[in-house]
This record gives C-alpha cells, sequence and structure tokens, in this order.
C-alpha cells in the first residue's frame, strides 16, 4: 500500500492549503520532480477537459514556481491564473522552467490549470509544477518622523507622509480621530490652514 502525496507536501508549499478539481484532481508523485523529490501532475483528463489546482493568499508576496508540460503543441495548455486572469501558458515538451510573480496585497486565488483541446494528444498529456514558494512582503515601515511637526493657527501647514518597504502603493488614512478643523489628508500630504 502507497500512502498518496498530499499537494503541499508535493509542491514543498506546507504554509498553503491547497484544492483540486474539473475532471481529474491534480496529485503529488515521485516520477518526474525538478527538486529530485515529488512534485505535482495534473490528473489524466480526455478531450475538451480541465484538470487544476488552487491556493489562496491573503497579502502582498512573491509567488515563485517551477513547472514543465508534454502535450499536444498550442492545443494542449499548462496555465496559470491570479484571481481567473491568465498571466501565463506553456504547451508543447517544455523542461523545468521556473516563473515569479509579485501579488499585491488583498486576498488573491492562484490557480495552476491543464486544459486540453477538442482533438488530438501527445506526449504524456499532462503538466507537472514544483517547488512553490510563497514569500510575504513585509509591512511598510513609516520614514515619517513621529510626532508630526506643530502647527500653527491661520498659518498654511503642510507634512508629507512618507514610508518604505512593502507593497506600495501605500494607502493613507486615519486610524482614528480626526485631523483639526482646516486641514485634510490627501493622497500621502495632510495640508490646509488650521
Amino acid at each position: 500500500h502507497v500512502e498518496p502525496i498530499p499537494l503541499s507536501t508535493a509542491l514543498d508549499a506546507a504554509e498553503l492549503t491547497f484544492t483540486t478539481g474539473g475532471d481529474a484532481d491534480w496529485f503529488g508523485q515521485t516520477a518526474t520532480t525538478h527538486d529530485g523529490v515529488d512534485a505535482a501532475r495534473s490528473g489524466a483528463i480526455g478531450s475538451s477537459q480541465t484538470s487544476y489546482m488552487e491556493t489562496t493568499v491573503s497579502e502582498s508576496g512573491i509567488l515563485t514556481f517551477w513547472w514543465k508540460v508534454s502535450c499536444e503543441k498550442s492545443f494542449d495548455q499548462l496555465r496559470f491564473y491570479v484571481d481567473g486572469n491568465l498571466l501565463v501558458w506553456i504547451s508543447g515538451s517544455t523542461d523545468w522552467e521556473q516563473k515569479s510573480y509579485k501579488i499585491q496585497s488583498g486576498s488573491h486565488t492562484l490557480r495552476w490549470e491543464y486544459r486540453k483541446d477538442a482533438f488530438g494528444s501527445s506526449g504524456e498529456d499532462c503538466g507537472w509544477v514544483d517547488q512553490v514558494v510563497w514569500t510575504p512582503s513585509p509591512p511598510p515601515t513609516i520614514t515619517t518622523p513621529s510626532p508630526l511637526p506643530v502647527g500653527t493657527v491661520d498659518s498654511a501647514y503642510s507634512v508629507t507622509l512618507a514610508a518604505s518597504g512593502g507593497t506600495e502603493p501605500y494607502t493613507w488614512a486615519l486610524d482614528s480621530g480626526s485631523l483639526p478643523d482646516g486641514l485634510s489628508l490627501v493622497g500621502n500630504v495632510i495640508s490646509g490652514i488650521p
């Protein structure tokens, strides 16, 4: 009896949770790998069918992975999507290739999908993914001096807020309370005449 290899193990991404579906599930295997240990392989599908696996990330960061495919060139494809938007695909008989993508903040669904057209087969008729690495971005550091400079009533006031690190563009907002009458926050500048 051989125990199945979980997708998170095969993909070397224990911190991510993967689901799989379509007409056949992806699965962990040891026959074709990039790291010499294990990798995920698309399920066995027929014409006009798909096999996908996906995970969700909830913050900004960098995603890298290795992938390869063995299929009918141009017609059958291994595809990568973020939130349903196709970013890249490979087809034919490829060797292992590394991809890297910057993912913006918020919740995002990352999907790898092997898709066959209506006719023909070639090669091993599947795709593989290995060594998925998710590196969350560090939070930004506010570099504007604190506390902010003191303003004078009836005199123009302007302070530009600044930060470094994290994922740009930054969005500035008051955490609590309100600015003094006459001042407003627009973009990263607090200005006005208090």
